[in-house]
């Protein structure tokens, strides 16, 4: 018989080999076998995007948009929906513009975003450093930055746009509404509403994702694609092992460009593969034990005890006939 190969450790160096050779290559050159662009209205999404339509594994599901019946490609950004104007893949940008400055020409951000609030993010990072504040005012303000929204005052109401707006720009008669990033300085804009409706510009990047985050996409990526193929046989266990495995080593090959905190996540990385590998040589060695080891001590027992009982048999068959032919003397005349 030929003898049983440790495939396991090959196998884990070649995921470990993967994992370094990966390293350097730029995540949007990777493109998941039978995955192809989408589109939604004129914005062309490709990795890491991903349409709520396409496969899982077709894109990193935290950078998830979804295409409403206008064709506008919609991003959940803090909380709130944010229509994609433009994506530039080249710079890893992506322009967008609150909902609700295109429902009409006269209209206010649906919620608000102060500087401290985008910092936190861990998707995306704010390339816009200009910012416009709303604000409302029971008394008229003559101040120079403060810009008159006539649609949204009435009575002794009156709401201004307030570019580079902070708090110390707020007036005593005054108290805010929202503050929200502009993609350019709108002072001097001749008309404010159309120049906020250009929205503000984000930097994306799956690699400044956490460990933890990449962690579970892996695996509830891999997990994904495994679960229809789970048997009722212990090969069927380890086909679904082998294939969970590959799908995890390659998940985490697209995030081997990760800067300063490549050291980390390929840490994490090569943890749960050797994880994997353990269980997987267990199993095998479990297999190997059952169907060959077994076997092995069993045939030849079972051989022993069969021969044994045959002579048994025949020795007890010897006795018998001497005892007949013993009759047979006894019974024949002199």
């Amino acid at each position: 018989m030929e003898p049983v190969k440790p495939f396991y450790v090959p196998s884990l160096l070649t995921s470990l080999l993967f994992l370094f050779a990966a390293t350097g290559c730029a995540a949007e050159q990777w493109f998941p076998e039978g995955c192809r662009p989408s589109k939604c209205g004129d914005i062309v999404l490709k990795y890491p995007f991903r349409l709520t339509t396409d496969p899982y594994d077709c894109g990193h599901s935290s950078y998830t948009l979804s295409c409403d019946g206008q064709n506008r490609a919609l991003m959940d950004f803090h909380s709130g929906k944010y229509s994609v104007t433009a994506i530039d893949y080249e710079e890893a940008t992506v322009q967008v513009v609150d909902v609700g400055f295109q429902s009409t020409n006269c209209s206010l951000p649906s919620r608000s975003l102060p500087p401290a609030s985008i910092g936190t993010h861990e998707f995306y990072s704010l390339v816009s450093r200009n910012w416009v504040g709303f604000v409302n005012c029971t008394e008229k303000v003559e101040f120079k930055k403060y810009r008159l929204l006539p649609c949204h005052s009435q009575g002794r109401a009156f709401v201004y746009a307030v570019p580079a707006y902070t708090a110390a720009d707020l007036a005593p008669s005054c108290s805010e509404i929202s503050i929200t990033p502009t993609s350019r300085d709108v002072s001097s804009e001749p008309d404010l509403i159309q120049a906020l409706q250009q929205g503000f510009i984000l930097s994306f990047s799956p690699h400044r994702l956490r460990p933890s985050t990449v962690l579970d996409h892996c695996f509830d990526l891999a997990q994904q694609k495994t679960d229809n193929s789970i048997g009722k046989n212990i090969f069927s266990w380890i086909g679904r092992l082998f294939k969970f495995e590959n799908r995890l080593r390659t998940c985490y090959g697209r995030y081997t460009d990760l800067g300063s905190d490549y050291k980390r996540k390929l840490v994490f990385a090569i943890f749960v593969v050797i994880v994997v590998e353990v269980l997987q040589a267990l199993i095998i060695i479990e297999v190997v034990r059952k169907v060959v080891f077994v076997p092995l001590f069993l045939w030849p027992l079972l051989v022993y005890k069969a021969r044994r009982k045959k002579k048994s048999g025949e020795d007890e068959e010897k006795p018998t006939q001497m005892q007949l032919n013993d009759s047979s003397e006894k019974r024949s005349p002199v």
